[in-house]
């Protein structure tokens, strides 16, 4: 673990660490391929449950049980996870990200300026992405495209998506040293 932040901090290390942060913990329960391997399946499982949740919030219970058949078939989504690799965790985690993306939109706005728990909740979630993978750093291009598809009633939305970005930034930017 020393070494693994060294190699962070110096630059060393090209992958995002919270993958192998967490397998670093997961190996303490065993160390056979089939529990190293666990780790990525348990994530490419909860995705089966991420998308539901997603495709419900965005078109309804059929769409949602569809979206789960087709990612449980997926013969891409079954072999990345199965390898002792950060993409299923990345799968997961963009899922989570889109779901809280979409709920903030969806829920009624304050009248005050700040930013409800679904928002920091998209916080959280995206900044654990980025932390996985280097692709979820366009996470939130793509959700601005929804923002546009979506066209808000008022700017509030807009703003506290602009609030989230500056938050988003700040809190990955201790990977743009390595």
């Amino acid at each position: 673990l020393g070494e693994m932040m060294h190699r962070l901090v110096l630059g060393g290390e090209s992958s995002p660490p919270l993958y192998t942060l967490l397998l670093h913990f997961w190996i303490k329960l065993g160390t056979s391929d089939e529990h190293i391997k666990l780790l990525s399946v348990l994530f490419g499982t909860a995705s089966v449950g991420a998308i539901y949740l997603l495709a419900s919030r965005l078109g309804n219970h059929m769409a949602a049980l569809v979206s789960c058949l087709l990612l449980s078939v997926s013969e891409s989504a079954i072999h990345y996870s199965i390898e002792a690799r950060a993409y299923s965790l990345f799968l997961f985690l963009s899922l989570l990200s889109s779901f809280c993306f979409v709920s903030a939109l969806r829920t009624q706005p304050e009248k005050r300026f700040g930013l409800n728990s679904v928002w920091v909740g998209y916080i959280a979630v995206t900044v654990l992405a980025v932390y996985s993978h280097w692709f979820c750093l366009l996470l939130p291009a793509i959700h601005a495209a929804g923002l546009i598809i979506y066209r808000p009633r008022t700017l509030r939305p807009v703003f506290q998506f602009a609030l989230c970005l500056a938050m988003i930034g700040t809190l990955c930017a201790p990977l743009s040293s390595s």
